[in-house]
């Protein structure tokens, strides 16, 4: 074998070796790396409209600052940086729509896109609770979601899953796996329910 045909099957080895295997698993590693900054960046979001939600509901005088409340806190670098991303686009299913969606959603609350103080509130109300419902629909990871979440975040997420909204309507019957999945989230949401309530008996 000729130095010229080594040096081209060396060439065809190294561009086989990155094709099949370097690239799927780097592509891996920045799929997984934008979902967990994404979702931090979701749930520190949605925190802080609950927590404005929850101070201003009862007090008419403080809704029509919601928009220069969240505006002022409202984060979006890793969204913005994500869809520059072939890997945003990656993701499975019908995640990225619902994460595109909800950011529309906190673009049109920071900007100020509702002229009626309550409708502003009860749209900020609504996107607080994105991530129970992504969790809730599979529409989220539930995984990534407990894996970035603080020990706070975790309880609160145990505490209001399953979330008083119904799961996501759909043009046709979901498939038996999915039926599956969806009872076996029920149980677990039991067990966490039954695990709260016996923890706070404890306490007593």
């Amino acid at each position: 074998m000729t130095d010229e045909m080594k040096i081209i099957g060396t060439a065809l080895v190294t561009a086989l070796v990155t094709i099949g295997f370097t690239e799927p698993l780097r592509a891996c590693f920045q799929r997984r790396h934008i979902r967990r900054w994404l979702y931090r960046e979701i749930i520190y979001n949605c925190d802080v409209l609950e927590a404005w939600v929850h101070s201003a509901k009862d007090q008419p005088e403080m809704q029509e600052h919601t928009t220069a409340q969240f505006a002022s806190q409202y984060r979006k670098l890793a969204f913005e940086l994500a869809v520059r991303d072939a890997g945003f686009y990656s993701l499975r299913g019908e995640e990225p729509y619902f994460i595109d969606g909800l950011y529309r959603d906190f673009e049109r609350i920071s900007a100020g896109a509702f002229h009626d103080p309550k409708d502003c509130l009860l749209k900020a109300q609504v996107a607080s609770a994105a991530v129970l419902h992504g969790v809730q629909d599979r529409m989220l990871s539930r995984r990534v979601v407990f894996n970035v979440s603080t020990r706070r975040q975790r309880a609160h997420l145990r505490s209001k899953l399953p979330h008083h909204f119904l799961y996501i309507n759909r043009d046709d019957a979901p498939h038996w796996l999915e039926r599956l999945r969806f009872r076996s989230d029920a149980v677990l949401f039991w067990l966490w329910r039954k695990r709260a309530s016996l923890m706070q008996s404890q306490k007593r």
